[in-house]
């Protein structure tokens, strides 16, 4: 299971990030944020906001808050992932564990019955 971050208009003004998901290379799900962010503050090689000084100053004079909020975004962005990973692997380990216990199970029919 594959989850990144992606910009919905990367042409517009302001974009909102959403998760998208992928399992064995195919799209499961979009998971759309609350958050909007400036295109050229979202970098694309970590899918994440920039921590790139010189730009996020160059957008200060628009935004003077700028620089704490691309701090929240981030934050809230691992948590996220984070969550999702986690659960995903809770989920699986359960699914493991009843396939596993179905097999003791079953072989345990078997014995008794023969």
């Amino acid at each position: 299971m594959t989850p990144s971050f992606y910009l919905k208009n990367p042409k517009a003004e302001q974009s909102l990030i959403y998760m998208g998901i992928k399992l064995h290379g195919k799209q499961l799900f979009k998971y759309y944020t609350e958050y909007k962010i400036y295109p050229e503050l979202f970098d694309k090689s970590t899918k994440r906001p920039t921590v790139d000084k010189a730009l996020i100053n160059s957008y200060k004079e628009f935004d003077s808050s700028l620089k704490p909020k691309l701090k929240e975004i981030n934050k809230y962005l691992n948590i996220f992932e984070q969550n999702i990973v986690t659960k995903y692997w809770i989920f699986k380990g359960k699914v493991m564990h009843t396939i596993c216990f179905a097999n003791v199970s079953l072989k345990w029919n078997l014995i008794n019955l023969m």
